[in-house]
């Protein structure tokens, strides 16, 4: 139903428009300073720390740094370091047990017993010996910073506390810095694993707000809106080359201002026994930055900093005391403002903020934030607060309208509003189709009783005209609610396209009373009068928005089929579809039921005739558009790149289609088939909550909200042309208890201008002896591939020397190369060695499990060391080793203890004797770290353990075999290998990459509430 608004209702709107133009305000901001300080050999006692800190009017107000290889990576740095906390009861100062520590301890009776003596003042929180903050002015930088590593070094080092007294000097500034790393859930900022020194230098960078024809954005290249200029998350290809590994990305600019992050950040409970200093700003929408003739917009509820500052009892908040940044209350408080901020495009400078004079909260906040991506049109931004939609210029930031929507008493026909449109997380963007502004609202009145009947409310459509923000037209039940409505364009002129989801309850409703909107509706409507063009019965409940290319539109087209959610719900069991529209008539093409269409919790893309879908279940797919064949077939983008939570984003330009992640990801459309790239850009991105937050594309530049940031980065070929090579090398047997010829190790070394720039490891499978991982959810890491710097391989001539610190899965370990190049011939040795931790623990126990045959008639010895490993600073804990006895008498083996970590063990039992009924000998463990946990407090490395056995089986009257013994042992020894090495050299070839694609629909989800 189309509801055109009348000339009174209009002239209401038009009141409520220009009435809040008195109460907003612009905010203009001086070009910050720039610092560029060097902290020398800071990292991994190797590379230089480069930090970045911004001060303007003599305020330090924010900064970030770079180290090691990859100059790309951003590291947070907070300006003003928070103050050790001490816990008083009784006049006496307690110490947590660190069993109190985690994030999720708050749900534990001992805990709450805590707080409630927190809550009644039996229990004082306090800070003491505060550090003085970084200043800096043109005499001096000096004071105390805060260091958080976006990726961990060798030392498994994340927090550092760096002190900093560089007085002025001829061309700059030059001192000392003084610097130790902390746990981060140590309340006294204490040493943990060294405190060291050195050099810095720092100068002021007087060229940073600088442009340049280089860094220029080209006309017709924008990213106007959320989902890019054509709605289809793919970008206006740039002239020049886009890069093939991300290695080569170039971190252009991180803006002078700190930004929220999403939903990260602060824990549940305000009281608590760890400080929470590296939580940014807090939470914040979800929305996403746009790009538009030269600058960079961001909109968003900001906290309001002068009357956070003007409010009793903020430094007395336990949050504060705890360390988090002051600004994270402002939700709370009611201090947010609908705010929209311009930056430079080309310096990332901050230019102006429009922000409204109203203060309130969050609208939903963390699981429950919204999308407000602002859209550019016609010379201004219109974008959508709180709880209205403005129209602000472009240039200035003046406000040209502001729309509180309409309100005429409760349950009136005519009410909209532009608050939150659904319970949990969602995307309330507005867009431009047609020369109007679309947004999706809630104008459904809530019924008094619930019946399976009811059609879901946040599902009606507005248009208003972006020149006055005049609503021009209204339509109900159209669109999903989780979706921005789309176009598409037919005989030359633009449509709105929307898809419907249909009822929620719809396996409550008698058959003979179902409706076709009951189970979803695709819906054509002329953008400038609102018109319904058609409505077709050719969706499947769809609450996110259908992906266009060309007059192909893909989307939920199961109407019928049952089946049952995680929850066992029954639902129409979504699958993914094609079909072309016309504007008559929609003509079904194709239908992939084996593929599960995500709903709600992905945003699918439409690039160069592919669409490109993700999903927890069946994984990240390409299909192409005209008839439905796969055509790129990945893991989940979450188990290849992890990232905040599994809540993924697509983008795409050029051909290539980059990932979210904890490292984003490259692919390239190559020949119609989707291809996974070399590279990996590590980054801390911003999380949202089923809306994930976003990037912008614009002419071969991703800018990207960071954790506490906005960045950019620049993804274009260099202008100079690099001389890319590669090396492919195998090693000889190297990973303990596989076969003989089949623990080989592959390598790849990309070398760039003659220099080894990175160097990648395919590490053999030992753990696969058919034994079961002892993983829960997360699994293992479906990339085959481990990439790290090779800045450490001198080349010299024919030589490649040096040390290089290999990933292999989940740590690091030192590998020593000695290699010869002879014209494409490549040789030489490679000595792996695990370091011998920091104190040697000796072991020694019992032994028992049990002795089977398997079908393929190989001898299984499953053997339990009770307390035999070394859970990290836990002490003692049990682990299982699998000897397996093939019928050629080869031995396999591996171990894992899912008490210890999640990762599967190297085992070496060359030495150990399987004759008969015993087993005894020799052998070494190589205990291996995961993601979640490291074994060893010093590195983040591996842990070797030397073990003699002594086990005997016994036949039992059930007829099962089993077995018992003792052993001794020590743990935290080293481990040298040394093996050869060949290869070739590969002269203009780029390095290769490969998951395990085996991965796709084996790896379980987290659950729902998890974190």
């Amino acid at each position: 139903m189309v509801r055109r608004l009348t000339r009174t209702v209009a002239a209401v709107v038009l009141l409520l428009v220009f009435s809040a133009t008195a109460v907003a305000e612009v905010v203009p901001f001086t070009p910050s300073s720039v610092y560029n300080v060097t902290l020398a050999k800071f990292y991994n006692g190797e590379s230089d720390l480069l930090v970045t800190i911004y001060v303007r009017d003599g305020k330090p107000v924010h900064g970030y740094a770079v180290a090691g290889d990859n100059r790309a990576v951003i590291h947070r740095i907070d300006l003003t370091p928070a103050a050790p906390i001490e816990y008083i009861e009784n006049g006496k100062r307690f110490m947590p047990g660190d069993s109190l520590k985690g994030n999720y301890d708050y749900k534990k009776p001992e805990f709450r017993e805590y707080r409630n003596r927190y809550n009644a003042k039996k229990i004082e929180m306090r800070n003491y010996d505060a550090p003085v903050a970084v200043q800096a002015d043109d005499k001096r930088i000096a004071g105390t910073f805060d260091l958080f590593l976006d990726v961990p070094d060798r030392k498994k080092r994340v927090s550092f506390r760096i002190a900093v007294d560089l007085p002025a000097a001829a061309g700059g500034y030059a001192g000392k810095f003084t610097a130790y790393d902390y746990h981060p859930q140590d309340e006294t900022f204490g040493v943990r694993v060294e405190r060291f020194e050195g050099q810095a230098t720092a100068v002021l960078n007087k060229a940073a707000w600088e442009q340049s024809p280089e860094r220029a954005f080209a006309a017709g290249k924008d990213w106007p809106q959320t989902h890019g200029p054509t709605l289809t998350g793919s970008a206006i290809d740039c002239e020049r080359e886009l890069i093939d590994n991300l290695a080569d990305a170039r971190l252009m600019w991180v803006a002078d201002l700190p930004i929220p992050g999403g939903r990260q950040g602060i824990p549940r409970s305000e009281f608590g026994f760890f400080p929470i200093n590296n939580s940014g700003l807090g939470i914040t929408q979800f929305s996403a930055p746009i790009v538009a003739k030269g600058k960079v917009y961001l909109a968003l509820p900001y906290p309001d900093e002068a009357a956070l500052a003007a409010t009793p009892g903020v430094a007395a908040h336990p949050q504060v005391i705890r360390g988090a940044d002051p600004r994270v209350l402002a939700a709370d408080l009611g201090l947010l403002r609908d705010t929209l901020f311009c930056f430079d495009a080309q310096t990332g400078r901050v230019l102006w903020a429009f922000r409204d004079e109203r203060k309130g909260g969050l609208a939903g906040e963390s699981k429950s934030g919204r999308g407000l991506t602002a859209v550019y049109s016609g010379g201004k931004i219109i974008f959508r607060g709180q709880s209205s939609m403005y129209g602000v210029d472009a240039e200035t930031g003046k406000l040209l309208w502001q729309n509180k929507g309409e309100s005429k008493g409760k349950d009136h026909p005519d009410n909209y509003g532009f608050g939150a449109t659904d319970g949990l997380s969602t995307d309330d963007s507005p867009v431009v189709i047609g020369d109007v502004v679309i947004a999706r609202i809630n104008d459904t009145p809530k019924p008094a009783k619930s019946s399976p009947l009811d059609l879901p409310r946040g599902t009606s459509l507005v248009g208003l005209d972006p020149a006055t923000g005049r609503a021009l037209w209204r339509v109900r039940h159209v669109s999903g609610s989780k979706a921005t409505p789309t176009a598409i364009t037919l005989g030359g002129k633009p449509y709105v396209l929307a898809a419907y989801e249909g009822a929620e309850r719809i396996a409550e409703i008698p058959e003979g009373q179902i409706k076709p909107e009951h189970r979803g509706m695709l819906t054509l409507i002329e953008p400038t009068s609102g018109k319904i063009v058609w409505q077709k019965p050719v969706a499947g409940p769809t609450q996110s928005y259908p992906v266009v290319w060309n007059d192909v539109v893909m989307l939920n087209v199961n109407r019928d089929q049952m089946g049952k959610d995680k929850k066992q719900k029954p639902i129409v069991t979504p699958w993914p579809g094609g079909v072309r529209v016309g504007m008559d008539d929609v003509k079904p093409l194709w239908s992939l039921p084996k593929l599960d269409w995500q709903d709600g919790r992905q945003t699918p893309v439409a690039h160069n005739g592919v669409f490109l879908i993700d999903s927890r279940i069946t994984g990240f797919q390409a299909i192409k558009a005209d008839t439905g064949e796969v055509v790129g077939k990945f893991p989940h983008i979450y188990h290849m790149s992890r990232g905040d939570h599994n809540w993924t984003w697509v983008i795409a330009s050029n051909n290539r289609v980059i990932t979210s992640g904890e490292q984003m990801l490259l692919f390239k459309l190559v020949d119609n088939e989707l291809k996974l790239m070399p590279g990996g850009l590590p980054a801390d991105l911003a999380g949202g909550y089923v809306c994930p937050i976003r990037p912008a594309l614009a002419d071969g530049r991703l800018v990207v909200r960071t954790s506490n940031g906005l960045a950019c980065f620049d993804l274009r070929k260099p202008v100079q042309k690099q001389a890319v090579d590669s090396m492919q090398l195998r090693t000889a047997d190297l990973a303990l208890g596989m076969r003989a010829g089949e623990a080989t190790a592959d390598m790849q070394i990309r070398m760039v201008d003659g220099k080894a720039q990175t160097m990648m490891l395919r590490y053999p499978a030992y753990q696969n002896i058919s034994t079961p991982r002892p993983f829960a959810w997360g699994g293992v890491d479906t990339l085959r591939w481990r990439v790290v710097g090779a800045s450490g391989l001198m080349s010299a001539s024919d030589r490649l020397h040096g040390t290089v610190w290999m990933r292999v899965n989940e740590h690091s370990e030192p590998w020593l190369f000695d290699l010869a190049v002879k014209g494409e011939a490549i040789s030489g040795t490679c000595q792996r060695t695990i370091p011998a931790a920091p104190r040697q623990v000796k072991v020694a126990g019992q032994i028992d499990g049990e002795q089977t045959v398997l079908d393929d008639k190989r001898s299984r010895y499953t053997l339990r060391l009770v307390k035999g490993g070394i859970n990290g600073e836990e002490g003692p804990a049990d682990f299982t080793l699998v000897i397996d006895k093939l019928p050629d008498g080869q031995l396999l083996a591996c171990g894992a203890s899912a008490r210890m970590n999640q990762a599967m063990f190297e085992v070496d039992c060359s030495a150990v004797k399987v004759d008969g009924e015993h087993v005894r000998g020799a052998l070494t463990v190589i205990f291996h770290s995961d993601r979640f946990k490291h074994l060893r407090s010093d590195l983040g490395s591996a842990l070797a353990g030397v073990y003699q056995l002594d086990v005997k089986a016994a036949k039992q009257e059930d007829g099962k075999t089993t077995v018992a013994g003792s052993f001794t042992g020590v743990v935290g020894v080293s481990y040298e290998r040394k093996v050869a090495v060949s290869g070739s050299l590969k002269r203009g070839q780029e390095v290769q990459v490969e998951v395990d694609k085996k991965g796709t629909v084996a790896m379980p989800s987290p659950p729902e509430n998890e974190e």
